[in-house]
């Protein structure tokens, strides 16, 4: 439970100014120690903090906790102090010292021992749920550090020979966060060009933690028998390598299964000519004559990549198969979807549709979107028109609904393309 606003407490007036210049933060009630909540945004990690504990309330009210980054920001020295890891004494990195040079202005960087303010934060830290994606912000190394009897004697002789090691950058004055975002970027690229091992500043999104979408349950038919057929060792391949992938990866490697089989795809019609031709008895004394037949049949077919693959999803997928999937992910595909980078999906099917409409509609107009997607995925020349999907975790979970539906239908092709 939180405090109250109007509730007088000798905390909140030392923290004042802390809460200002961090509004999310929060300082739930009950016995001391209180429980100090939500710094950089984060409900996975939180500080126990009491009156009396004046180095911790002296440096909550010299820092800002930026959400998009492992790390706290010095507002006394204009510095930010990247939360790295607690290092060997002897690591080389302990010597690196340099300075970056970007729009013109010069950015002091070095790797040095971590600030008291940070080893205040992180002797207070509690970790409040399972990890996220932003690995409770390093401080869990720092707090086994900081309290060596909550460790095991093995943990303890681990850290005899280490040190908490923190990476500074600045002076900087925090301004527009997408600059700082952006040198951290930069930074990050120029730091690898050099040393292809050099830790990375991790930038973290809000998405990183919460889904852009609800998933509706679905209920699990397996068969008492399956019948299976031979089918093609490349797009096994391509399967496992989906499977194993997640987000955009996966979404490529099931397209290519389509191509694949896109690439082989003849029409029924030419098939069944073609068929003929080499079915005729005197095939063996006129081959010149049957080959060149097969030949214009086959130049004849002039379908594009585009038709074939839109051909081949048609003959051998089950709409209402397909439909199913939509079903679980309605809320996604019956309103607009943007990506990082500019690309927009717009509503694919409509509220209260059923399998019925779906089927009346979805060729060629699923394939197509599937097309659109796989584009925007790996055309970097779109990104001049603000059209591309940038390789961003947030991205990955707003691909995962279009993930399942193109799964669904290359699973179907892979096994029905020559039935």
């Amino acid at each position: 439970m939180e405090l109250a606003e109007n509730t007088t407490n000798p905390l909140m007036e030392k923290l004042d100014y802390f809460f200002k210049i961090n509004p999310s933060a929060r300082l739930e009630s009950g016995k001391e120690p209180y429980l100090l909540t939500n710094l950089w945004d984060d409900e996975t990690i939180a500080f126990e903090i009491t009156p009396d504990n004046m180095p911790l309330i002296e440096a909550l009210n010299n820092l800002i906790f930026p959400p998009s980054l492992s790390a706290i920001y010095h507002i006394d020295t204009q510095t930010f102090e990247f939360i790295f890891r607690v290092e060997k004494i002897d690591d080389p990195l302990w010597t690196r010292n340099f300075e970056f040079i970007f729009n013109g202005e010069n950015y002091p960087c070095k790797y040095a021992e971590s600030s008291d303010r940070l080893i205040n934060l992180a002797k207070a830290s509690q970790l409040k749920q399972a990890p996220s994606p932003t690995e409770h912000r390093n401080l869990r190394m720092y707090r086994d550090y900081c309290d060596p009897a909550k460790i095991s004697p093995a943990a303890v002789k681990y850290f005899e020979i280490r040190k908490p090691m923190s990476f500074f950058l600045g002076p900087i004055k925090v301004g527009n966060t997408d600059q700082v975002l952006d040198l951290a970027r930069h930074l990050n690229f120029y730091m690898f060009y050099f040393d292809r091992e050099t830790p990375q500043i991790i930038i973290h999104r809000p998405e990183d933690i919460t889904a852009e979408f609800s998933e509706s349950e679905q209920e699990i038919v397996f068969p008492s028998s399956i019948i299976g057929s031979e089918i093609d060792t490349y797009m096994l391949d391509l399967w496992m390598g989906a499977k194993a992938a997640s987000g955009r990866l996966a979404f490529l490697y099931y397209y290519q299964m389509l191509e694949y089989a896109a690439f082989y795809f003849i029409e029924d019609q030419v098939k069944l000519r073609v068929e003929k031709i080499l079915r005729q008895p005197n095939i063996l004394s006129s081959m010149d004559t049957c080959l060149a037949q097969v030949v214009d049949e086959i130049v004849d077919y002039k379908l594009s990549d585009e038709a074939k693959l839109t051909a081949v999803v048609k003959r051998t997928v089950n709409s209402d198969k397909v439909w199913a999937v939509i079903e679980q992910y309605k809320s996604a595909f019956s309103q607009p979807q943007q990506f990082d980078g500019g690309f927009i999906i717009e509503p694919f099917i409509k509220d209260g549709w059923t399998a019925d409409d779906f089927t009346n509609m979805w060729i060629p107009k699923l394939p197509d979107k599937l097309r659109q997607i796989r584009n925007a995925l790996v055309h970097s020349r779109e990104s001049r028109m603000g059209k591309v999907i940038a390789p961003t975790r947030a991205n990955s979970a707003r691909i995962m609904p279009w993930v399942k539906v193109i799964e669904e239908i290359a699973c179907q092709v892979a096994i029905y393309r020559n039935v």
